[in-house]
């Protein structure tokens, strides 16, 4: 399983992104992302932000949202504002202690066929109820009938 990588610095600019995170993303290897900065990022959760700035690692799974990526202007992406993409985040602060942060290093891990699955069992799993409900709605022993074997007509 490929893991992205993202190095930022004390203030949330990044200094290193590797190929892997460049490619969840959409983008190029060209682009250094001079304008993204980690602290102004609407998708990350205050709470995460909270977190970090305290020297905490933080954990979230969010669908990146390339519609917000495009609005904002936050990078360029050759992603499409409707495809979808589901990452694992781990934000790790490093430093010489937790009161004194140099930088944030975060792994990132594509989970969306995960998501995908766990949704296709979640519609199967409601089908299912609603069809066990329908039956019990739908079934019904006929009084006159009872104890006699029907069959079709030739």
């Amino acid at each position: 399983m490929p893991i992205g990588a993202n190095i930022f610095d004390a203030d949330g600019r990044i200094i290193a992104v590797n190929s892997v995170a460049r490619s969840y993303f959409g983008v190029s290897e060209d682009d250094l992302l001079t304008n993204y900065r980690l602290f102004e990022d609407p998708s990350i959760s205050h709470e995460t932000k909270h977190k970090l700035r305290h020297g905490q690692s933080a954990i979230e799974e969010r669908w990146i949202d390339f519609q917000v990526i495009h609005q904002h202007k936050m990078y360029a992406t050759k992603k499409s504002a409707d495809d979808r993409v589901c990452i694992h985040l781990h934000y790790t602060p490093y430093g010489p202690d937790q009161n004194s942060v140099n930088g944030y290093h975060v792994t990132i891990i594509d989970i969306t066929e995960r998501k995908q699955a766990e949704e296709a069992l979640r519609k199967r799993d409601a089908l299912l109820r609603d069809v066990n409900e329908l039956q019990s709605h739908c079934c019904c022993p006929i009084p006159s009938m009872q104890n006699s074997i029907l069959s079709p007509r030739p």
